[in-house]
């Protein structure tokens, strides 16, 4: 059977739904709120910023929200009305570590603090920069004299990602190294870097370059004659006499 309602509970039923009409004709109606906008606050004002040159104010949400763009870089960033007026913004897009690096925005930060794995990523994009475009350090290493580090890696962000994913997490301490991939490198890169362990750095370090020319008859450049001789299962000590003149060749190799 159907239930009837009474005459009260269809009363109060019209009277609800009228309510919710009403409210959402008013919703519609309604004028919005207008945000009164400080004087030297509009779109297009410019500010000085302590560090960072002038920005311009692109809209003014809340004295709690400015939204601004640096000059300089174009970047678009969001401050309180009180810090902009002391010129108080920070634009992660201006280079501030050895002309060239920049934090490029706020994932992986580069800020005092730091510790462990944090720290010795940024440790290790900080050096990479100073051996690259620090004149002292590369008068001190002549041999960092040519290196550059390739633009995407002038940005902390990108350079921390690739961190995070290659360093080995084994518990052993690694260096960042670019010339092992590819011999004679001068340029830090994704693809030519890796992180290896100070014995294979040393390795490196004293390893001599060779040319060589194998048995038919391509040339090989050799930097580490050690590891070489066992790859190619030949005796160190001949091939070391036939680079230094005392015998013509071994097993087909010769010297180019």
């Amino acid at each position: 059977m159907a239930v009837v309602k009474s005459s009260t509970a269809q009363l109060e039923e019209f009277i609800l739904m009228r309510r919710v009409r009403l409210e959402r004709e008013d919703v519609k109606t309604r004028s919005p709120i207008m945000i009164k906008v400080p004087n030297d606050m509009v779109a297009g004002a410019i500010f000085e910023t302590n560090n960072f040159g002038n920005v311009e104010v692109i809209e003014y949400k809340s004295c709690a929200e400015v939204l601004i763009r640096f000059i300089n870089t174009g970047y678009v960033y969001s401050v309180e009305c009180g810090n902009l007026r002391i010129g108080r913004a920070r634009d992660v897009m201006s280079p501030s570590v050895f002309g060239v690096g920049f934090a490029g925005g706020t994932r992986f930060s580069k800020t005092k603090g730091l510790r462990g794995l944090e720290r010795k990523c940024y440790n290790t994009w900080q050096s990479m920069l100073e051996r690259c475009y620090d004149k002292k350090c590369q008068e001190k290493n002549p041999t960092y004299k040519g290196c550059s580090v390739v633009d995407e890696w002038h940005n902390f962000q990108n350079f921390s990602e690739w961190f995070y994913d290659n360093y080995p997490m084994d518990g052993i301490l690694y260096h960042l190294d670019k010339d092992i991939k590819i011999n004679g490198n001068k340029v830090y890169s994704p693809i030519a870097c890796s992180f290896v362990t100070q014995a294979d750095n040393n390795i490196k370090a004293k390893a001599k370059n060779y040319k060589l020319i194998d048995p038919s008859g391509n040339i090989v450049e050799v930097y580490n004659l050690a590891q070489f001789c066992r790859d190619n299962d030949i005796v160190r000590e001949c091939i070391r006499d036939m680079i230094n003149g005392r015998q013509y060749s071994h097993r087909g190799w010769t010297r180019a």
